[in-house]
């Protein structure tokens, strides 16, 4: 069972009710606030993935594109791509063709790192970004990682 750290009202929380196993070590959080840093630090999109080859689907009494796409794999967009179709009219019979396909977020770029500072901390320590590179000299292989997945 989770446990959870009690808040103590105008004091923060209050770590020392967890025992040691539930603690986590100085290094671990320096990971895991850097790991978040670079989750603020990312511009996310979405975009739709393609697969396998052009299928076919008869349209039934009651379909229309929304529960078509949900059954087969796939979006309403790519079947409007794969038929030409502008709006969401359909019609009994009629032979739809479609790819499996599916969204997925993606990282699209990168704010600056003032930027995703403040996100990360609200705006409240000015000297956050100084602090952690002090603190954690494996920054300097993470912005080498970072600069091999910028366009």
């Amino acid at each position: 069972m989770k446990k959870v750290t009690p808040w103590k009202k105008g004091k923060g929380w209050d770590y020392s009710q967890l025992n040691k196993t539930e603690r986590m070590d100085a290094k671990t959080s320096i990971e895991a606030g850097v790991a978040w840093l670079f989750r603020k630090a990312a511009k996310f999109n979405q975009r739709t993935v393609e697969s396998g080859d052009v299928l076919e689907y008869v349209v039934k009494s009651g379909d229309y594109l929304w529960n078509i796409a949900i059954k087969l794999g796939t979006t309403v967009d790519v079947i409007k791509k794969y038929n030409t179709l502008k709006g969401t009219n359909i019609s009994i019979d009629q032979i739809l063709k479609y790819k499996k396909a599916k969204q997925e977020w993606y990282i699209s770029g990168w704010k600056g790192w003032n930027t995703a500072i403040k996100d990360y901390n609200g705006g409240g320590n000015p000297t956050y970004l100084k602090d952690v590179t002090k603190h954690y000299k494996g920054m300097k292989k993470s912005r080498e990682i970072i600069k091999k997945y910028v366009k």
